[in-house]
């Protein structure tokens, strides 16, 4: 650092109204250690207290004036800069991941939104400031926002270049530097309510999303890292990839591996933990593997990760969320009744399906419950439910248990069985019963002809129900009675035109695997047949139990009573009239009770966005309709629950929040693997466009050919050579970039949009060997980053693939290489 550099960062602080001071900086003592400059071995504040001959007021004599800076850094041109925020207009929140920084931010950001700022700075300690404006009103603003995170408002903050006690310089996060015209984010609004509010407190495991490690889990993966040099940065990110969805764990964990390497460096490490992004396929399981190839043997009460034989491609194993598998069924739901309701329809059923049997239970209250109930907040209790079965044949039991339960309770005008093949069939049936259940056991076959047949009836009436309808408009006005199958006398009576009020759809739809592909289309999801609906993955016949049905089974007294009351019975009563059926007629506002919410239903909304808000648009697209699906269980569960007073508690939103999580991801592997773009669409056939949506699914880390094999079916079954020629056009076509690495066999290829040209390599002189830099996010590192100083793999590309069937534990062993940087064809 030259002597002029720490004046003239000072003064470019000071042009942009920024307060600064001079403060005591680092030196280096014979033995390598580092101290405070002060020469006091004691210092409490070492490298960061002001220098008293200068300010003796501390920060109160921080100024703009460049005369009295220039002065200032003349005499110690090594000085620390510090930033005075109040004066500055700013404040900081400092967090500090070693002491749990980390889980409160995580936790905070999921409860009531982001923590994040335009301008950040990484500390030379390992953790980072997000700098903010400062409110006019500063007076309400808290302290601290929980453990590890610190508000700063009348204090100051080190600045870019300044030099941590560690050694290591503060810096701005790349694109994070106000000095090249990044201003401040404004203060989040929720801040301000967390000056009355307890600071957040978290036990272990209590971190949003975060997958918890058990103290045993613990034990063993310290032990795994102890063998496993930290050295090569490759197999670095790998791991913090791996660890990363472990919260504040996994950053302790990874954070004590990486400085056994003399390469460490605190501030790169919180760059490159702060800025992965994890997709799911890459767990901590796969550290056990890697140590294996290290000679690490598994303890005892682990089972063994012996190596075992590497499955087909074709047979790719369903990936998991939160340790379960997309067709597993979800824990007891907190209402009894459908615990009860899905107990009732596996027993009703020749050939049963756990999850298939919650989702029906949860199907038939939502039913009783629609046109009846609203949550405070707007949300209907009608839900669209796909179900998706090896063959038709396999989920019609379950479907005839659906309409026999509003039979059995006396709801028998509610339901439809038959197809709904044109607008004026929609109406007419809204019309006669304004809260419909509709049972479309050949939605599949739908779908293929309204496909054929784009500007037919049954297409027209599919783009109603996925859009109109699934919205639970106020009212829908339409042009005369016979759209509803009156005629003109109607319009003496009632008016010139019907309109409808409050029409709710309930939809239990099933698809039979073959017909996944008609249904899972990107003209679909545009017009709202995708995202509208609640998806339910059971594929795999094999996860479908045969057994003796008993169809003629009575309905459990305490559902049949529970159903009934959702729609208004009262005591003693058989039987209702049509209107107090419907709460009215279809031309009638009912009178409907309003759902209390007492859990975080809005919070588990945003922990739901936020986690898929960096997955690419087809995630973000989907995650938008199960939001709304969320809050429309949790409203019909709490009416279930209690039909007199319904209250949605944190237990239901938990529920709730797990089912719409499992449903999303079985969505997305599968729209990933067979749906996609129409054939023909910009004279490219479809496996084009299948690759390039799984492409811009994996975001900035890209793909490699090996990767695509396991993830596009339809490239899967080329052959190699076209396989090769096929990626050679999106090359050409500039779709995607390929990125290569000197020494490394393969290539990776991430989409053009998430590319930013990155600087030449010195040790790479061609083209060829050139690494281009990647924005991994709006904050972005670059490949030429995270590859610098990287040694070719230390293991064999074999021992890579050896991983993806390596088990610990219970857990099937995530694929190994699906974050490792590079592909190798040997």
């Amino acid at each position: 650092m030259t002597d002029t550099k720490m004046l003239e960062a000072a003064l470019s602080y000071a042009r942009l109204g920024w307060h600064v001071f001079p403060c005591w900086w680092p030196e280096q003592r014979h033995d390598g250690k580092w101290r405070c400059a002060c020469g006091n071995d004691e210092c409490k504040s070492p490298a960061k207290h002001p220098i008293g001959a200068l300010v003796p007021g501390g920060q109160n004599n921080a100024t703009t004036d460049e005369e009295t800076i220039r002065a200032w850094w003349s005499r110690y041109p090594q000085a620390n800069i510090a930033v005075a925020l109040a004066a500055s207009g700013l404040c900081a929140v400092d967090v500090d991941p070693r002491n749990g920084g980390l889980e409160t931010v995580e936790l905070l950001e999921a409860k009531f939104g982001s923590l994040q700022s335009d301008v950040m700075q990484f500390t030379g300690g390992g953790g980072w400031h997000s700098v903010f404006q400062l409110p006019r009103d500063a007076s309400s603003l808290p302290g601290r926002l929980g453990p590890g995170v610190d508000f700063k408002i009348n204090g100051y903050i080190m600045g870019d270049p300044s030099l941590h006690v560690s050694g290591k310089r503060y810096g701005w996060e790349a694109s994070s530097d106000p000095r090249e015209g990044v201003v401040p984010s404004p203060l989040p609004d929720w801040v301000r309510s967390m000056a009355s509010a307890a600071p957040a407190h978290h036990t272990a495991g209590d971190g949003v999303g975060s997958r918890y490690l058990g103290p045993t889990v613990v034990e063993d993966l310290q032990s795994a890292l102890e063998a496993v040099p930290s050295d090569d940065r490759d197999l670095w990110v790998r791991f913090c990839l791996a660890l990363k969805p472990c919260g504040q764990q996994g950053w302790a964990l990874w954070d004590a591996w990486s400085r056994k390497s003399v390469k460490y460096d605190p501030v790169d490490a919180a760059r490159v933990w702060y800025t992965a992004r994890p997709r799911g396929e890459i767990g901590y399981e796969t550290i056990f593997a890697v140590a294996q190839e290290h000679g690490w043997k598994n303890p005892a009460r682990t089972q063994p990760a012996a190596p075992v034989a590497a499955a087909p491609v074709a047979d790719e194993p369903a990936a998991e969320v939160a340790g379960q598998r997309f067709d597993e069924a979800l824990p007891p739901c907190p209402v009894d009744a459908v615990n009860r309701l899905a107990a009732w329809v596996e027993a009703r059923s020749d050939q049963a399906h756990p999850l298939v049997c919650q989702a029906v239970a949860l199907s038939i209250v939502s039913a009783a419950a629609a046109r009846r109930y609203v949550s405070e907040h707007g949300d209907p209790a009608s839900l669209y439910l796909g179900i998706i079965a090896p063959a038709a044949s396999f989920g019609r039991t379950a479907f005839s248990a659906a309409e026999d339960a509003l039979m059995l309770s006396g709801l028998s005008e509610m339901v439809r069985g038959v197809r709904i093949s044109s607008p004026q069939q929609l109406f007419s049936s809204l019309y006669n019963a304004p809260a419909l259940y509709y049972l479309a056991d050949d939605w599949g076959e739908q779908m293929y002809f309204a496909r054929r047949q784009p500007s037919g009836l049954l297409g027209h009436t599919m783009s109603i129900i996925n859009g109109r309808i699934w919205a639970a408009p106020a009212q829908i006005a339409l042009d005369n009675w016979a759209e509803v199958g009156l005629g003109r006398a109607r319009s003496e009576e009632e008016g010139p035109r019907p309109i409808l009020q409050r029409p709710t759809l309930n939809l239990l739809a099933l698809i039979a695997g073959s017909q996944v592909e008609q249904t899972l289309r990107r003209s679909e999801l545009s017009r709202g047949a995708v995202d509208s609906m609640v998806f339910v993955c059971a594929e795999d016949p094999a996860r479908w139990t045969d057994r003796p049905s008993q169809r003629e089974r009575p309905l459990d007294a305490a559902v049949h009573e529970t159903l009934r009351r959702l729609r208004g019975f009262g005591p003693g009563e058989t039987a209702l009239t049509h209107e107090q059926l419907f709460g009215g007629l279809a031309v009638v506002v009912p009178a409907m009770k309003t759902v209390r919410v007492t859990g975080d239903l809005q919070g588990a909304q945003m922990a739901l966005a936020q986690a898929y808000a960096q997955r690419g648009p087809l995630a973000r697209m989907l995650s938008a309709g199960a939001r709304r699906n969320m809050a429309r269980i949790c409203t019909a569960l709490a009416a279930a629950a209690n039909p007199d007073d319904p209250i949605v508690t944190e237990p239901m939103v938990e529920w709730a929040s797990a089912f719409i999580r499992q449903a999303l991801e079985a969505t997305l592997r599968v729209f990933r693997d067979r749906g996609g773009a129409e054939d023909g669409e910009t004279g490219r056939p479809s496996v084009y466009h299948k690759v390039e949506s799984f492409l811009r699914d994996c975001g900035s880390h890209g793909a490699s050919k090996r990767e695509l094999v396991k993830g596009v079916r339809m490239f899967r079954e080329l052959a190699d050579d076209k396989r090769d020629e096929l990626l050679e056009r999106i090359a050409k076509d500039g779709v995607a970039v390929v990125l290569s690495k000197k020494g490394v066999r393969g290539h990776r290829y991430v989409l053009a949009e998430f590319c930013q040209q990155g600087e030449q390599s010195p040790t790479s002189p061609t083209n060829a060997d050139n690494v281009s830099a990647i924005a991994l996010d709006a904050k972005s590192l670059t490949a030429k980053e995270i590859s610098e100083q990287s040694p070719t793999p230390t293991f064999a590309d074999a021992s890579l693939y050896k991983e993806m069937n390596t088990p610990y534990r219970s857990a099937s062993a995530m694929s190994a290489i699906a974050n490792f940087p590079y592909e190798s064809n040997g």
